[in-house]
């Protein structure tokens, strides 16, 4: 059985551990909602908070005039440039060591602190669960297949946490159920599509696909003080 001194010295490791996690560093990408390589699709009446970037691949439709507050980029040196950074900080995302493995977890109706959290396969929460994140500090998400959210799904922050300090590296897709809100850097390698209003405070950063959009609502957040 541990002593008492034992488990706080094992206690002030773990703590020590979890606040040295550096963040991810999205350079020039931290400038946009959304960097994609293939294009950016809008169906309905999305209202985008914040720039655009595409890159190689200039292709964004169905936006309506109003829709959106910031800029567009598109095959331009910036754009290429936000392109390599995200890459850049997806690449970082996935290289931390892990300090939770949730493989075959739903994250629905469970409470986080900062860490790095590992999912072999896909992470999900399902519809209408709630995700809290509680706590001041970096969180990343390593998911080795994709993200679902259910219709409905939420997550929350608590405790100081702040979408800018959320990170969600994903090996290939994300899809949102209609309704739900996610926060939160979405670094995916395939392609991010949402569902019909969905509400998103973060940036959407697609390596070698595009975005999706319905219906939505897309609101940059400030940059994790953390970083």
């Amino acid at each position: 059985m541990l002593s008492s001194a034992t488990l706080i010295v094992l206690l002030c490791l773990a703590v020590t551990a979890v606040n040295s996690i550096v963040c991810p560093k999205l350079g020039s990408a931290a400038n946009f909602v959304i960097v994609a390589y293939s294009g950016v699709t809008n169906t309905g009446h999305s209202a985008i908070t914040g720039n655009i970037a595409v890159y190689p691949i200039t292709s964004v439709t169905g936006i309506p005039a109003g829709a959106m507050t910031g800029e567009t980029q598109l095959g331009t040196a910036i754009a290429a440039q936000a392109l390599a950074d995200e890459t850049s900080a997806y690449n970082y995302s996935k290289s931390v060591p892990y300090t939770a493995d949730l493989t075959g977890m739903d994250l629905a109706n469970r409470t986080l602190a900062p860490g790095v959290y590992k999912f072999n396969e896909t992470a999900k929460i399902s519809t209408g669960g709630i995700l809290t994140l509680n706590g001041a500090g970096i969180y990343i998400f390593q998911v080795g297949s994709a993200i679902t959210t259910g219709a409905g799904a939420q997550i929350v922050v608590t405790g100081g946490a702040e979408p800018g300090c959320i990170f969600w590296q994903v090996d290939y897709s994300v899809t949102h159920g209609a309704s739900s809100t996610f926060l939160g850097n979405i670094l995916a390698f395939a392609s991010v599509t949402f569902g019909s209003g969905v509400t998103y405070q973060g940036s959407i950063y697609v390596q070698t696909g595009d975005v999706t959009l319905i219906d939505d609502a897309i609101t940059s957040q400030a940059s994790c003080n953390l970083c």
